[in-house]
């Protein structure tokens, strides 16, 4: 079995901290700081993929639905990255390509990012078991715990297999979409 790596700062590296510029102290930069640990772009992905499962399944005669399950997908999604952001933060900071992130740049508290993200996921999957029942709720929880457990804490960091271990994540919408307009899985 493998082991989960710490983050640095446990591993006794020394924290990066630097002081904030009068921009980052801006409630517009706050904002735009904690849209981008939610990473909308891939989010909007994952609820066009469930919207259009959901059309497939005549979610065209059930628009509030298709709505619902969006925004219900869409707060579990944007939860599950921020949540993922926190748990890649350390590497995120030796990266050329993701060190000018939120967490690493400092622009947000690690624990604010982790707490944003815990609550768009109970948000979002207490919408989705009251709108559409448990069905929906576990395979939200599916995509939940395969992105964040399988993917970004067990495998990400140790085996290559990473990537095939954390697809079905990226599946679980198509699902998520069909079943909330329809009812079932078939």
């Amino acid at each position: 079995m493998s082991q989960v790596p710490l983050p640095l700062e446990l591993l006794g590296a020394p924290a990066r901290t630097k002081p904030q510029a009068a921009s980052e102290r801006r409630p517009t930069h706050r904002v735009r700081a904690y849209l981008a640990v939610t990473d909308l772009r891939s989010v909007s992905l994952l609820v066009f993929t469930a919207l259009a499962s959901g059309v497939i399944g005549g979610g065209l005669h059930v628009p509030l639905r298709l709505w619902g399950i969006g925004l219900a997908l869409a707060l579990s999604c944007m939860g599950a990255r921020a949540v993922a952001n926190y748990i890649d933060r350390d590497i995120d900071a030796l990266m050329e390509r993701t060190r000018r992130r939120p967490l690493p740049s400092g622009a947000i508290a690690p624990i604010h990012a982790l707490v944003l993200g815990l609550g768009l996921i109970a948000t979002g999957s207490a919408m989705a078991l009251a709108w559409f029942g448990p069905l929906v709720l576990l395979l939200v929880l599916f995509g939940l715990a395969d992105n964040l457990v399988v993917y970004a804490l067990l495998t990400k960091r140790t085996n290559p297999l990473s990537i095939v271990l954390g697809a079905p994540s990226g599946g679980a919408p198509a699902f998520i979409g069909y079943d909330a307009v329809t009812g079932r899985v078939d």
